[in-house]
Order: C-alpha cells, then structure tokens, then sequence
C-alpha cells in the first residue's frame, strides 16, 4: 500500500522477477497435462473442398479465417460462438462469391490488419495475386483489379507474383511478401499506392518466396524460400530505407550461413516475437532431419529446437504465434497428424498431438494466440478443421494513473499448490507498452507498485496472464486534483467485451464521474455511450473512439452534462475493457463533506438477481442503491433486506424502474437505522444494480470519511478468492459474509500472506438467512498482507471492505465483491 510497505514490496517484486535461466529442454510429455482443445470446425466447414485453412486473424473482435478451396477461396468468422460465411457464399462473380469473385483464386495465404481494416492476400497461379481489405461490412479490392502492369494490376502488376504468402504492418505501412519463382518480392503500401521495396529475391532468384514475415523493434524481418537444393533459406532485415542479410550471409555450417548453416532448412516457414526475440521456424525438405526453431536478440542467433522437437517427421514449424506468456509453434507432420509445441523461455512442452485425435490434420497452417485463448487451423484432405484452448488465466484493468498524489498497486494472489508465472503488461494512450514478467510463489500473494514499474505521470492500463488460476486486483491511493484524498480497489476483468454496463454515475456538484476503456485489440474501437439518466431518461453520446492496444479517460460531466444521475451502456465497436472511477465531495444528508472516490468495472451482461453482502445503516453510513433499467419496457425489482443477528426479520421491499432509466433507493429509509444489512434483488427482466456507501468511519479508533461502491455478485458460490487484505498499521480489513440460502453454512477461510504464505486456517459457521462480519486483522493477525480464499459447504457472497489511513492525509475506505467460482 503506501510508502511504509515499499521496503518490503520491492524487495518481494525483485525475488520474484528472478527467474533462473536454463538452456531449453524438451520435457517429457507426460510431465504435464496437456491443454483441452475444442473443435470449433469440421469438414472444411461444411464444404469439403476447403481443404486448408491458410491464413487467420483476428478483427473487431472476431476470428477470421481463410482458406485453399480449388474452386475459389472462402472466408469464415466467428464470434466465440457461430462460424458465419463472409466469402465464397455470394454470387459467383461479386466480391463475395467464390475466390472473391475469381475461382482461380484459391487461396488466403495471408492476413493483416492495417489501419482499421482487415487485409487478406491471396494465390492465383491463373493472372497473379491479390489484396482484398474489409472495413466490417465492403470488400474491396487493393491488388488485382488495377490495369495489367500495375502495382494495382493482378499480381503488382507481375503476374509472376502468384501468392501473397505473408504480410506484416511497421511505422504506419503494410508491408506484403510474394511468391515469384524468378524471385519473391516485397511491397509497401500507405493506404494510398503501393510501392515496391524488395524485387528478385533480395538479388537471390532463388528466393522464391517471402515465405515469414515479422516486425521486431523497429525492423521488417522477412524469411524466404529458397530453391536451390544446395543452398537454404534467407533471412532479411528492412529499416524502412535498406535491406540487411541476416541469414544466408555468412559461412556454411554456421548460424548465419544459408539455412542457419544446415542447407536442408530450405524455407523460414514461420516467424513470431516472443519475450523481446524473434523466433524462426524452418521446414526440412530432406525429410530426414525434422524443423527446427530458432531466436535472433539482434545480434545473434541461437537454435532453441531441432529435429523436429524429437520428432523427425514434424517437418516444418507451419505456423507460429506469442501470447505474453508462451511461443507457441504448431508442425507439419504427414505420418501422424501436427502437433502444437509451447515454449516458456526455458523448456517446451507439448500441448496437442496426433492432428488432435485426427492424423489427417498433417499441418497446422495458421495460428493466433490473444489472451487466454489459441486458435488453430488446420489443413485435411478431407476438409479442414479450426480448434482452440484456454491457455491462461486473464485479467485486465482499464484504469491506473502514476501521476501526483496517485499511488497505484497490483495485488496477485495465488491459492495455488504451485508457483505462477504472470506476464504484465502495461498499455499507454499513445499505443506504447511495456511488459515484465514476475512470479507468484505457490499459496501465496505478490504486490506490485505500478509507479515504480512504469514511472511518474503516466495514464496507464494493464494486461495480465498467467499460468495458474490467480486474482488480482488494482489498489489506488490519491489525492485527487490536490484536494480530495481517498482510495478505491477494483477486481480485475477476465475478458474485453462490446457491451458494458454501469448503475451508478452522478455529475451533479462535488462528484467528478470518469468512464476509462482500454482497447487491448488491434483494431480501433468506436464508442457509443447510451445514459439512462433519472432526470431526463435516455441521452445518447456518439464520436469517441480508443486506438488500438490504448486507452483512454473521459469524463462523464463534460459528455453528460451537470447534475444528472445517471447509468449507462457503453457500447464499442470492437472488444474493450471499461471503469468507472467517480471522485467526490460527499455532502450527503447532512451536509457532510465526506471526500474520496471510489471505482468499479463494468459488467458485460446484465442478470436478474443480484447479491450484495455488505451494507449497514449504522450511525455515519449512508448506503444506497443504483437500479439501471436499459430496457424498453417498465420492470419490477423486488429487494429483500437480510438484516444482522437479533436486528428483526427480513424486509421486503419492491421498486419500478421505468424504460431508459435509472432509479436510486437510500437504504436506511427501507430497514431504519442500526443495522447491518445484505440485499438480494431480483427480477423477472434484465437489470443492473449498484451499491454505492459514504461513510465517517469510527471503528477501532479510526476516524476516517470516505465512500465505496460494488456492483452485485450475480450468484451466490461455495468458493471465493481476494487479492487485497491488509492488516498493518492504519488499515482496517473485513470479511462481510451473507448466505441467502436455507441452510447453514460451514465455512473455511484461508489466508495467504506475501510474508509467511499459508496461514493457519479458520473456520466459522454462518447462519441460513443471515450476514457475519469478521475483522480480519483479528482473524488472521497483525501486519500481513494477505489474499484470501473462502470456502463454504453452501453457497454464500463475500465483500471485503477495507478502511486506511495510507498516510499523508489519505484516509478512506474501499470494497469489492470477491471472484465467486460456480461450484
């Protein structure tokens, strides 16, 4: 947290960034379980003719993926959940139509995305190549359509040039390599015209093809093709002026002589950056020797795999993608299907085989790693396949600031049996990152201090992945614009989505309401913000957009207006993660200047019950609720109030909320004064429901004012995870506990400190029908900082609110709802 509990956090960051090094191994397949692979295509789609899938990206949140189709390529994309036809189900002749429109072409070797378009390159041995880009609803053609002789023309104007094989985006141009057997070209384009950069082979012929194509710092990397038998592939350097030799160059046998010294490697088959390398992928025409794979750190090369990770039949690394965490290469093998290869920096492990149960899945041709999740497609005589895994755990957080008076944490828990390995990467508004990676020693908790990773005044995001099933939250001290000090925390978000949803938003005097989105994809993201105001019902705001993998801030009272209450669906183009802070000036009931702020993020599907576990009515606590109706219709919301041991039976209450509107109910006025109180809320429609508390905190001494608010948990669960506790000096820590159900639960707590790990464990019983609250500096103990699991026999909520005095003057409080786990 604040400056007294930097010592020792640095010193925790500081072991756990150590990672020994080793050189890479491969380990024994039954060392790990391998990852769960689902099928999300059979038989080339329906149409057994794609045989192939050639080329994947992914595009304003979707997958697309094209294929080799002898009567004309087709295009397919998916949205996690249906495969829909883009291409090849149109009328012959039209853009969506076979082939594009042409049944000579066969093939999407290739895909990109510039700009805010996608770009496809594809093979037609008949006239040459060519582009088609898709702005999410037109097709158009860039190459292919121009006059014969062209760069506009089929082929470039080269009709030669019969495929697009690979293509890449650097310093604001696509770059596309083809395949020409009198010598493989490069062409650049602006958006306006194309330009060619590289012609004959890089002055070798026998280059072929550009087969890989990768940007690596501020570098084009190219790979080729080549034919002569005697010789073996190339790799090219391009700075944006001149061309540089990186492979082919030196002398045979070596690294950097032709086909990383073993002429066998004849084509650099597939590239991909990993962990601040490059990594190259080779295919051996002897079919004797197996691939191998192999790293540049810009100044030299070191092979990391050979004979075929021990395989000799995996013949080729076909296809080649990086997450944060892991380089995944996936293989050609004709005798028993592709396999796919994970690789941690240290040793590879493999995580699919046997053509996924299917040997005639001889090759894994296109891969695309983001996030948690790996897409594969694959090439089959019988039609192709696509699959995919969940291959981390993902968190990401929209909001974060370094600037003055801002003090901004990561805390990672760790329930697990063994170590995790998190990757953190930091985004920027200007579309800059940076990344480390750090480790979570197992049943245990790291903090990171964000200021110190990325430095003073910096709006920044993050990314996290890991290996193991972790949480993590995001701390936040401040003195808000020098004047209003307090804190606020926020559970990290598992997955972007298009959609988001918030209650609780004000813009009237004292409050500064905030919207933060960050855009990890790689296209731009428009937004549209739909507010369902109290005052005023529904006000739409349109025209904001976040670039790609940045983010952005803006604040709901220059968009809005003043002095509405409001609610709001965010909604984007592309896949985002969104936040609410709201900063404030608390006059309240009584007039009583309260300061602080709290956050929360936003939910991507709305519910109809919601519980909330924390909540009281006690003397210098003002509780409240936030209901958000984005419907077209009138609902009802029907409250029951679950009040403390020997405080009354349970109060039911019920409120109708009118379309495109928000309604707020103060708390106290529906149970009374002097209770501690849980809620559930349900509906037979869709809502949402916020429950924002301002408070002058008295506990154990303190004398602390500030303000928190949570979204409702949308179920009730046996098995809840925290990241944040503390239990030093001048923080308060609790654990507030409801069971809505009818029978009582046995509950299990356990905490995992960053200084001993595991704890002893505690135990409870918590009444059907009733809350519990326990202070955790007494149940756990003095001086830790602590993640916490709870477990019960049945299905409970579990809020944690905390309350500081981070020193400085910052005094407050903030709350969440745990990570729940159906169960």
């Amino acid at each position: 947290m604040p400056v007294k509990r930097m010592r020792s956090i640095a010193a925790a960051c500081l072991l756990a960034a150590a990672v020994a090094f080793c050189s890479p191994g491969l380990l024994p397949a039954g060392s790990a379980a391998a990852f769960s692979w689902t099928r999300t295509v059979a038989g080339g789609f329906e149409d057994a003719g794609n045989t192939s899938v050639g080329a994947m990206a992914l595009y304003g949140g979707r997958l697309y993926a094209g294929t080799y189709n002898a009567q004309g390529c087709q295009v397919w994309s998916y949205d996690g959940i249906t495969w829909s036809q883009e291409v090849g189900g149109g009328e012959a002749g039209t853009p969506t139509g076979p082939g594009f429109g042409s049944p000579k072409t066969n093939n999407v070797s290739s895909m990109a995305v510039y700009g805010s378009e996608l770009y496809a390159g594809t093979r037609n041995p008949d006239t040459g190549c060519e582009v088609f880009s898709y702005d999410g609803i037109t097709w158009s053609q860039e190459v292919g359509g121009g006059e014969a002789g062209t760069p506009t023309g089929p082929g470039f104007g080269d009709a030669d040039n019969n495929d697009v094989a690979s293509m890449a985006v650097l310093d604001g141009r696509l770059y596309a390599g083809t395949y020409n057997a009198q010598g493989c070209q490069v062409w650049s384009y602006d958006g306006v015209s194309w330009e060619q950069v590289a012609e004959e082979g890089f002055g070798d012929t026998d280059n072929h093809g550009a087969a890989s194509m990768a940007v690596y710092f501020n570098g084009l990397y190219v790979g080729t093709f080549n034919n002569d038998y005697t010789s073996g592939c190339q790799v090219w350097s391009y700075d944006g002026d001149s061309w540089t030799q990186e492979v082919g160059q030196g002398a045979a046998g070596t690294p950097t002589g032709p086909g990383f010294g073993d002429t066998d490697n004849r084509k650099a088959s597939a590239m991909a950056v990993y962990d601040y390398g490059l990594y190259v992928g080779t295919y051996d025409s002897s079919g004797g020797s197996g691939c191998q794979v192999w790293s540049f750190d810009g100044a030299n090369w070191t092979m990391v795999a050979d004979g075929g990770f021990g395989t000799i039949s995996n013949l080729a690394a076909s296809s080649m993608a990086a997450g944060a965490l892991d380089l995944y290469v996936a293989t050609y093998n004709e005798d028993s299907g592709c396999e796919v290869w994970r690789f941690d920096g240290e040793d590879w492990r493999r995580e699919g085989s046997g053509g996924f149960g299917d040997a005639g899945n001889r090759a894994a041709e296109a891969m695309v790693v983001q996030g948690a999740e790996i897409n594969v497609g694959t090439e089959c005589e019988h039609g192709c396949q696509v699959w995919k895994t969940e291959a981390a755990t993902t968190f990401y957080f929209a909001e974060g600031y370094t600037g003055g008076g801002f003090q901004e944490y990561l805390c990672l828990g760790n329930p697990q049996p063994r170590e995790a390995r998190v990757a953190v990467t930091y985004l920027f508004p200007d579309g800059t990152s940076m990344a480390r990676l750090v480790v979570v020693p197992a049943e245990s908790r790291l903090t990171l201090f964000v200021n110190a990773d990325v430095g003073a005044d910096r709006e920044v995001s993050v990314q996290l992945e890991s290996d193991e099933g972790i949480v993590a939250e995001r701390p936040m001290y401040f003195t808000y614009d020098g004047v209003w000090p307090g804190g606020h925390d926020a559970m990290g978000i598992p997955a972007p989505s298009a959609t988001w949803y918030f209650a609780e938003g004000y813009t009237g005097a004292g409050f500064d309401e905030w919207i933060c989105v960050l855009n990890p994809g790689n296209t731009r993201a428009d937004l549209t913000f739909r507010f369902q105001t109290q005052e005023e019902g529904e006000r739409i705001r349109e025209g904001f957009s976040v670039p790609a993998r940045s983010r952005a801030s803006f604040k709901v009272n220059d968009i809005l207006g003043p002095d509405l209450q409001n609610s709001l669906e965010l909604e984007s183009s592309s896949p985002v993660v969104a936040e609410r802070p709201i900063y404030f000036d608390y006059y309240g009931t009584q007039g009583h200047h309260w300061l602080g702020g709290h956050c929360v993020p936003g939910v991507s599907e709305l519910a109809q019950v919601y519980y909330f576990a924390e909540g009281t009515t006690r003397a210098g606590f003002e509780e409240w609720l936030t209901l958000q109706n984005p419907n077209p219709g009138t609902i009802t919301i029907n409250a029951s109030y679950q009040l403390g041991e020997g405080q009354g039976d349970m109060v039911d209450r019920s409120y109708v909320v009118r379309p495109g509107e928000r309604s707020t109910v103060y708390v106290p006025g529906e149970v009374g004064a002097e209770k501690d109180v849980s809620i559930v809320l349900a509906s037979t429609a869709f809502f949402l429901a916020e429950r924002p508390m301002y408070f002058r905190y008295t506990g154990y001494g303190a004398d602390w004012d500030g303000g928190d608010c949570v979204i409702g948990a949308r179920n009730a669960s046996r098995e809840w995870f925290l990241a944040e506790g503390y239990t030093g000096e001048g923080y308060h820590t609790w654990l507030c506990m409801q069971n809505p159900g009818v029978e009582d639960a046995l509950v299990l707590v356990s905490y995992y400190s960053q200084e001993d790990g595991l704890l002893p464990l505690r135990t409870l019983e918590l009444p059907a029908g009733r809350r519990q609250t326990v202070f955790v500096n007494e149940h756990a103990g003095a001086g830790y900082q602590l993640s916490i699991r709870v477990l019960a026999s049945s299905p409970i909520v579990v809020e944690r609110p905390m309350y500081f005095d981070a020193g400085g003057g910052i005094r407050g409080g903030h709350d969440v709802i745990g990570r729940g786990e159906r169960r």
